[in-house]
């Protein structure tokens, strides 16, 4: 038992250390893909703000030349979100706010808005800030929910919403005189890289949970509880400062890493994400931190269901192995038994006794043995006892001689005694 004891201990060591470096494994691929992605859309928005129709139309020397190449930009667009399928919204708007082309998509439909229809975004954080952006560079928001008309987006129900979460990539433009035209702005569905999340690597545990934090500890993605999810954005305080402070205080003492929390009982695997790419950025917006966590019992129970199976099988093992012993313990001690009883029995005088063990293995050879030995003394004896009847007889028959002799001599003595006393 004790080697058993070890076995499981150095086993679970194993598949403990197996088990840590797949959380490790499988929280870094999610943050290259999510990494890959967003650097894409940096690249999208630059090109975007190159298009000749945007070019031509901010450069316009007339009303007429603006108006054409406007309904260029919108076709450029158009095509644009057609072809990436993962915009929400595109827009350019002018300096003043002003939305002067947008084209819109709810995942399948993809429209340019008409013009009546545009709106005026001045004074919201993601149009000021992208307007303070140098020459070349992006802005990127925060991840949130997109807000219409003054309100967060909802294409579900009030009890069972389904809100549009957004992140929006933008840069200014530019006149040939260098003077500033407003902004290129994306906005994109977050889900096209948020939904990643939910899938496992191959071989990865079941019953894991995955959250994606933003700076301020609100919950952007929760596969534990949906409902903690965008605490910012309804004003309440549901942070994992709230929820999990032991694992808050882990995911932020470092960019990425592993541990264990005794107060959650689970294993931690972390790393953080920076949407703009630069790494070092200690701006509250600027990065997002991936966990996964497993549950102890969850880490365990795979290496508990092993023993489980290994106990089966050690005792299915014992009971075969007791079951040949007994049996070949009978086969071999029913042998035995039978040739110490012959080895009586011809030892008692027996020897015409022959002892009978099959198998042609060496019981059988030293039975084989016995039974020679007894038919030799068997042999010896009769020859023994013939000679001493033919003594016998020898004996009887010189007895018989020696007696008739004695008789004859009687006689002849008793004839000389009455002959001598004739003759007196």
């Amino acid at each position: 038992f004790s080697t058993i004891t070890i076995l499981y201990t150095q086993t679970k060591d194993i598949l403990l250390d197996s088990i840590i470096s797949d959380e490790h494994h499988d929280i870094t691929m999610k943050k290259v893909g999510i990494d890959n992605f967003l650097q894409g859309l940096s690249i999208d928005v630059l090109f975007l703000s190159k298009l000749s129709s945007l070019d031509s139309m901010i450069n316009a020397i007339d009303v007429e030349g603006e108006k054409i190449n406007r309904k260029k930009l919108e076709q450029d667009l158009l095509s644009f979100s057609k072809e990436k399928k993962i915009y929400y919204q595109i827009r350019y708007i002018d300096e003043t706010g002003q939305e002067i082309v947008r084209v819109d998509s709810d995942g399948n439909n993809i429209a340019s808005i008409a013009e009546e229809k545009l709106q005026n975004k001045k004074g919201r954080y993601y149009f000021d800030d992208s307007m303070k952006v140098p020459f070349g560079d992006v802005f990127i928001s925060p991840l949130d929910l997109n807000i219409e008309h003054g309100e967060i987006e909802n294409r579900g129900t009030k009890d069972e919403p389904i809100y549009v979460p957004v992140i929006r990539y933008a840069t200014p433009v530019f006149d040939k005189d260098n003077n500033s035209k407003g902004v290129i702005i994306t906005n994109i569905y977050a889900d096209n890289f948020l939904d990643t999340l939910y899938t496992n690597h191959i071989g990865a545990l079941e019953g894991k949970d995955t959250l994606l934090i933003n700076s301020d500890g609100y919950f952007l993605f929760n596969t534990m509880d949906e409902k903690l999810e965008w605490g910012f954005m309804f004003d309440n305080d549901d942070t994992i400062f709230k929820h999990c402070p032991d694992i808050a205080e882990g995911v932020f003492s470092k960019k990425s890493g592993q541990f264990f929390s005794n107060r959650s009982d689970c294993q931690v695997t972390f790393n953080r994400i920076y949407p703009s790419g630069i790494k070092d950025s200690q701006t509250s917006n600027d990065f997002w931190i991936l966990y996964t966590r497993v549950e102890k019992e969850t880490i365990f129970s795979g290496i508990n269901d092993i023993y489980k199976n290994f106990g089966i099988v050690l005792g299915v093992f014992l009971i075969i192995m007791t079951s040949v012993w007994l049996t070949v313990s009978h086969l071999i001690k029913k042998p035995i038994m039978d040739l110490y009883k012959g080895v009586n029995i011809i030892k008692n005088g027996n020897l015409s006794h022959r002892i009978s063990i099959s198998g042609g293995d060496e019981l059988s050879d030293l039975g084989d043995a016995v039974n020679s030995m007894a038919e030799e003394l068997e042999k010896n004896r009769e020859n023994i006892e013939k000679q001493v009847e033919e003594r016998t007889a020898q004996l009887e028959k010189t007895n018989k001689f020696m007696v008739g002799r004695e008789l004859k001599m009687v006689e002849l003595k008793k004839e000389m005694i009455d002959l001598k006393n004739k003759e007196k």
